[in-house]
């Protein structure tokens, strides 16, 4: 029997581990630094655009979207700072020209050539005394290289507690005591609500909620859709309680207005039982 899939085994904490070697080696002298290529490849062997359609059906729409942005994001940076190192090498140092030269590890060639350039052009003393932050070139480059590497960083990190949410979230004791992924259409209270859901809470029942959401009720259907869409934000709470949050302060009044109003007709109906 094959091993059983697992979107943090196989996709999340594989790239993670990817990305944090690729920034290690950042700055090791005579080790080719990747291009915006291999990152591409990397998201493409690793199968990103399958997590993302995962984690919509799963988790959320806005979950999933901030998920690929942060990759986006990252190679967005990257592509830039490769560009910016091609101009550099081309002589296109204001990006009037369209730079289309091929380069191995151009990055580092950046500072290779610039020093090469500053060593045949400088007086001696000047060289010793030669700080790279205030060059022209160098300066704005290392600068905007920095920016990049810390957003691997920062990526790595944020795919890491995305695991470790996922896990947290899906983790279910099944009866060997073995752990299972247990997917739920609800959130955990231990996940990080996004602050965009800053209206609520509104509590109650499966049944009682889908009410107030739409009037209808029938089997959950609706406040399971609206969560999966990303229109709220549903934590499951014990003895099959339930917690909804909003975007926006006029669908909470509304829900709450539906909410409120079937409590009411709920100690009616009871009172005129008990008369009888």
């Amino acid at each position: 029997m094959g091993k059983k899939w697992s979107l943090c085994d196989d996709i999340i904490d594989p790239l993670a581990t990817e990305l944090y070697d690729t920034v290690q080696q950042w700055h090791i002298i005579g080790r080719e630094r990747p291009r915006p290529q291999n990152i591409e490849w990397m998201y493409k062997e690793r199968h990103v655009e399958f997590a993302v359609s995962w984690l919509k059906l799963n988790v959320s729409v806005d979950f999933a979207g901030d998920f690929q942005n942060k990759l986006n994001d990252l190679l967005d940076l990257f592509k830039k700072l490769h560009f910016r190192s091609l101009q550099i090498l081309d002589g296109d140092i204001d990006g009037t020209a369209k730079t289309a030269t091929f380069r191995h590890d151009a990055i580092r060639r950046v500072y290779d050539e610039r020093y090469a350039w500053l060593k045949y052009n400088l007086p001696q003393e000047k060289l010793e005394n030669f700080d790279p932050d205030e060059d022209e070139i160098l300066g704005p480059f290392s600068m905007q290289e920095g920016q990049v590497e810390q957003a691997f960083r920062d990526t790595v990190e944020y795919l890491r507690q995305t695991s470790a949410l996922l896990r947290a979230k899906f983790a279910k004791k099944t009866d060997n005591g073995n752990n299972a992924i247990s997917p739920t259409w609800y959130h955990s209270p231990d996940e990080l609500k996004p602050e965009h859901f800053a209206f609520g809470p509104l509590n109650g029942t499966m049944k009682d909620l889908d009410l107030a959401l739409s009037g209808k009720g029938k089997n959950g259907l609706q406040i399971k859709g609206k969560n999966k869409r990303g229109t709220i934000w549903v934590i499951g709470r014990q003895y099959r309680a339930f917690e909804v949050w909003f975007k926006t302060q006029g669908d909470y009044s509304a829900a709450f207005s539906k909410f409120d109003s079937q409590k009411v007709n709920k100690t009616t109906t009871s009172v005129k039982s008990k008369s009888r």
